[in-house]
């Protein structure tokens, strides 16, 4: 899980490398939900500033607030991984549910298999949620991602009686 983790913020810092990590601190203090997850993510893997899990546990919570949903699905990743050492306990069922608001609210390619894999897999502090696991397999399907279609199939729409 933790490799996970940094695989998706690498991904998704690599686009925002170019800014100076004091100006993208800046920039979050000013409200901007988007430097306040990219200063995260550099905290996160020690990218321009220390690797420091506080830090980035508030700066992701930060763009969480601010309505921010990649930030969400960051601050998701630290619940689920117990990365952060702010004081905050290892919550894979708030990790799960952030990842999945993620999901649920952009086009986004890589939350929504991951939230499908969580409530279908379950384990490490979340419960199996085949409903879910098949609405975030569902959601990705529709979003390109022909492997999470495979998935559907695995979790067939209860009948009405």
């Amino acid at each position: 899980m933790k490799f996970l983790l940094a695989a998706l913020l690498l991904a998704q810092i690599s686009v925002a490398a170019e800014t100076e990590p004091a100006v993208q601190i800046r920039q979050c203090l000013d409200g901007d939900a988007a430097a306040c997850n990219r200063a995260g993510e550099r905290h996160v893997l020690g990218l321009g500033l220390s690797k420091d899990p506080a830090q980035a546990f508030d700066y992701l919570s930060r763009a969480c607030e601010l309505g921010f949903l990649p930030g969400c699905s960051n601050l998701g990743l630290l619940y689920l991984t117990g990365v952060n050492d702010a004081g905050a306990k290892r919550d894979p069922e708030r990790g799960a549910r952030l990842i999945a608001r993620s999901c649920e609210g952009i086009l986004d390619v890589d939350n929504c298999p991951l939230a499908a894999e969580l409530y279908e897999r379950g384990g490490r502090g979340v419960k199996v949620r085949p409903d879910l696991a098949r609405r975030y397999y569902a959601l990705s399907c529709a979003r390109g991602r022909v492997e999470s279609c495979l998935g559907i199939k695995l979790f067939p729409a209860k009948e009405k009686p």
